[in-house]
């Protein structure tokens, strides 16, 4: 309010400036009266903070009537020049509004009521009744005010109206009935009718060798089903005759052609293996056995197991006689004629001095030796056995190998009743680790093996003696057949001197098959020509024949042998190995007898014409040659 009463003083003073100096004095008093008001009315004002609210509408209407006093006054003295309408209180549609102006000139003022204004209405709209839920009337409300100038009313639900929807017909697993429906949504099934009748199809199911047959009814709406008219199944049997077998019996199979359910009946036995014996001999590197295979079904096994020293093994020059006296021949023993030709020897005069078989120089990495084919052919024809040796330069395991090869390669054809042999004696290959040695004859020998040859090793009593460690002697002897050279004389030979095995000048091994003794042996009917003279303490022939090798097929016997495996054999005159009296003789290694009877101890044999035993230990005998 005081705020009110300085704006209106302020406008006041304006006023009296602007009507002159002839006023002044009147205006002064007026405003020093005015002024004295204003001052009580600010002590009344500020007693209306601790006053009631009826002591301040009194203040404040004592105020008005006092200043409006003063301004009538002063307004008395002035030609007024009013101003615009101002809006002091702007008019609604709750109240009336004012209106302000005032004079220019002396600051009076007037008020003017603006009428109050008229509701501005607007619609709230309704909402329907639905079957379930009430709805609402329109209203109106002032858009200025809010005031609620219609008031909204309830309006009652409708309720549901039902109608025939859709008529479901009964099947026979679930009744009929009828659907009623709202306009709402909202829906019933009712009028239920009873359940429809199955109706049958029918489906014949013919009858199996297995199954039975029968009429299948089942419903066309449902899985509803039941089964008659069942008719029985036979199986309908085809009759195959399979013959016996070597492992299983004959019989006939019946077995039904639908469904292959099947039986037997009219067994017959089975045949048993009809075993064809073959020997596989040893090698150097690999076993030898004999191998049992049926001609009928090829089901095969093996047994009687042997290593290479049962064959290369099977006599010596220690403990045996002579069996035949032999030469060995190469280019060297032959003249030329004046063109430069070898001239052949008289084989049949070598013959019937006495010689039995000749070892023949087949080649060495240098070529074939150029009188090798002329002699086989001669010495063949003249009835004489013949052997081969290839001269070997070989420095190492390759190279064996392939000298092997290439004396396939010469003898490939030929039969031979003799070994075939490694000579291996060449000062090149003396500096050769012993050991590399070995398996450089391991080499040479198992590829002549392999290939179906009787396979020996040609070396001297230099090379064999340990003290000078060029070969492993005792491995080598062991490992393969020796042709051994020790010359007891260095004097020109006849074929008619005899020599005798003496094992300390052979190093104390009587294991050497053959004994090249004399480097200058001569023929009276060659003039000027030495050949080196052997004998030989196996019997080659039969041992290679036998077994088949060096080109000949093996011979078959219906006598049936044993062979020892040891270096000595007991042979008694009964068994009885606690009674040392009936031991009659001494047999060795490689040594071979004809069977009369066998048991687990003891083997009967025909030992010299006379019946003997020997024993039948594994470890002394070998039913396979060796």
């Amino acid at each position: 309010m005081k705020r009110y009463f300085i704006f209106l003083i302020t406008i006041l003073m304006l006023t009296l400036t602007a009507c002159g100096k002839e006023t002044e004095k009147e205006i002064g008093s007026s405003l020093e009266i005015e002024e004295s008001s204003f001052d009580s009315s600010e002590e009344l004002i500020s007693e209306e903070i601790t006053s009631t609210n009826s002591s301040e509408v009194s203040i404040e209407s004592n105020e008005a009537e006092t200043f409006e006093s003063s301004a009538e006054e002063a307004s008395e003295e002035c030609s007024h020049e009013m101003g615009e309408w101002q809006i002091t209180l702007p008019p609604s549609c709750i109240i009336d509004g004012e209106q302000t102006r005032v004079c220019t000139l002396c600051g009076f003022s007037e008020k003017e009521v603006i009428d109050i204004l008229p509701h501005e209405e607007s619609i709230v709209s309704g909402t329907a009744p639905t079957c379930t839920e009430n709805g609402l009337s329109d209203g109106k409300i002032c858009l200025l005010c809010n005031t609620v100038l219609e008031e909204q009313t309830v309006i009652e639900a409708k309720g549901h109206v039902y109608s025939e929807e859709e008529k479901v017909d009964s099947t026979c697993t679930e009744k009929g009935y009828t659907v009623y429906k709202c306009t709402c949504g909202e829906s019933y099934n009712g009028d239920f009718a009873l359940l429809a009748n199955h109706v049958y199809e029918e489906t014949v199911i013919s009858p199996t060798c297995q199954k039975d047959g029968y009429t299948l009814h089942k419903c066309v709406s449902c899985d509803k089903s039941y089964k008659d008219n069942y008719t029985k199944g036979e199986h309908e049997y085809l009759s195959t005759e399979v013959a016996p077998s070597c492992e299983k019996d004959g019989y006939v199979l019946h077995e039904c052609k639908v469904c292959k359910t099947s039986y037997k009946d009219s067994t017959t036995s089975k045949l048993g293996h009809s075993y064809v014996k073959s020997v596989v001999l040893p090698t150097v590197s690999t076993q030898g056995y004999t191998k049992y295979t049926c001609s009928v079904c090829q089901n095969s096994y093996k047994e009687n197991y042997t290593d290479y020293d049962y064959i290369c093994q099977g006599g010596y020059a220690g403990n045996s006689t002579v069996l035949a006296m032999g030469i060995d021949v190469s280019k060297w023993n032959h003249k030329k004629d004046s063109q430069g030709n070898y001239l052949p020897l008289d084989w049949v005069a070598i013959k019937k001095s006495g010689v039995d078989f000749v070892i023949l120089k087949a080649g060495s990495t240098v070529g074939e030796d150029p009188v090798f084919q002329m002699n086989y052919e001669d010495a063949k024809a003249a009835d004489l056995d013949v052997g081969a040796y290839y001269y070997s330069y070989a420095l190492n395991v390759e190279d064996a190998k392939k000298e092997a090869e290439h004396f396939i390669e010469l003898i490939k054809g030929k039969k031979f009743e003799y070994p075939l042999y490694m000579d291996f004696e060449d000062s090149s290959q003396r500096p050769i680790a012993a050991k590399t040695k070995t398996e450089m004859i391991k080499a040479f020998s198992s590829t002549l093996q392999n290939a179906g040859y009787y396979v020996g090793l040609y070396t001297g009593y230099y090379w064999m003696n340990p003290r000078f460690d060029i070969l492993e002697t005792e491995a080598v002897i062991d490992m393969i057949d020796i042709w051994f050279a020790h010359i007891d004389s260095a004097e020109s030979v006849s074929v008619n001197t005899v020599y005798s095995w003496n094992a300390e000048d052979h190093l104390g091994h009587p294991e050497f098959g053959m004994w090249q003794y004399a480097h200058k042996g001569v023929f009276d009917f060659i003039s000027n020509e030495f050949f080196d003279f052997n004998y030989a303490y196996k019997d080659y022939p039969s041992i290679i024949k036998r077994l088949g090798l060096n080109g000949y097929t093996a011979q078959e016997s219906e006598t049936e042998y044993v062979w020892v495996k040891v270096k000595n054999l007991n042979v008694r005159s009964y068994w009885d190995t606690s009674v040392s009296s009936n031991i009659i003789d001494i047999v060795h290694k490689g040594d071979k007898f004809e069977i009369l009877e066998k048991t687990k101890e003891y083997i009967k044999i025909n030992y010299k014409g006379q019946t003997a035993y020997i024993s039948a230990d594994n470890e002394h005998i070998s039913f396979i040659p060796i």
